[in-house]
């Protein structure tokens, strides 16, 4: 979902400087810089994710778990090398 990553590091940017104004005094350019940052906030959670869940497409998923993890020729019952361990025997 490459729309919803631009969105998520703006989200991100936001939070940092949120937390950079907070530290601020009230007065002048921070406030206004916060308001900016507080619309873009809010907006994130209540318009911005709900509208990229209904525009936004996913990939598609796999038909089954072993053919994205072992290909298309793979079979699903044979051991990693070393992973067998020999037989212990009691003397």
């Amino acid at each position: 979902r490459p729309l919803f990553k631009q969105f998520f590091w703006i989200f991100v940017l936001v939070c940092v400087t949120l937390l950079y104004l907070g530290a601020k005094p009230p007065e002048g350019i921070y406030v206004i810089l916060a308001r900016i940052c507080t619309v873009y906030y809010f907006l994130f959670f209540l318009v911005i994710l709900p509208l990229l869940g209904i525009f936004e497409k996913t990939k598609p998923l796999p038909t089954s778990i072993t053919e994205s993890v072992l290909g298309n020729g793979g079979s699903g019952g044979a051991a990693a090398s070393g992973a067998v361990a020999a037989a212990e025997t009691k003397a």
